[in-house]
């Protein structure tokens, strides 16, 4: 089965890039297969933000995180969210991102 596209929360694309054999490495491979990943400006910010994060020195080195972003970047399909301000869909705004009603997919 073929699943066009795929919204991916930031913490399991960091998780996934931390632990190659972990479950959300397994989603991610699998839809890097199977899918191609949706990024708006907002999302991929997000996910840019955080891996540059200090505490994820140990893990990946700076040629590491690089090379995910652009691996990211160059596979995804982007996307433009509608203008703020937006109405909130969830209990946390700041995922409010990642629901596809935002998106022009829907």
């Amino acid at each position: 089965m073929r699943i066009e596209r795929a919204v991916v929360d930031t913490n399991v694309l960091i998780s996934a890039a931390l632990s190659p054999r972990t479950v959300p490495a397994q989603i991610v491979d699998c839809l890097l297969q199977r899918a191609t990943l949706v990024f708006s400006r907002e999302t991929f910010g997000e996910l840019e933000t955080r891996l540059w994060r200090p505490k994820f020195d140990r893990y990946l080195d700076m040629k590491r995180r690089r090379l995910l972003l652009h691996d990211f970047a160059a596979a995804a399909q982007w996307i433009d969210l509608p203008a703020p301000p937006r109405p909130a869909y969830s209990r946390d705004p700041d995922n409010d991102v990642f629901l596809p009603r935002h998106s022009s997919l829907c």
